[in-house]
């Protein structure tokens, strides 16, 4: 036998950009974003500690860009 009732419940409606404030969700529905995480372990100095960064698109591209950069590289993407 089933028993049912109506609950509830928490849904994620939309995630806005960590680095720009903007919301990820599309035309016609969706959300396209990056997740980048960072999870410090035993003898690092921030053992234990854990990140999350919810990125836009264009933003979690410029961002991994930049890691990979040169230092003139880095200063044509720092606009």
């Amino acid at each position: 036998m089933k028993v049912t009732e109506k609950v509830e419940v928490d849904a994620v409606t939309d995630v806005v950009c960590d680095v720009c404030l903007t919301s990820t969700g599309v035309a016609g529905g969706g959300l396209e974003f990056a997740t980048l995480q960072a999870h410090w372990g035993y003898g690092s100095q921030h053992d234990g500690e854990r990140y999350e960064l919810l990125l836009l698109q264009h933003v979690g591209i410029l961002q991994t860009r930049a890691s990979r950069a040169t230092p003139i590289q880095r200063r044509w993407l720092s606009w």
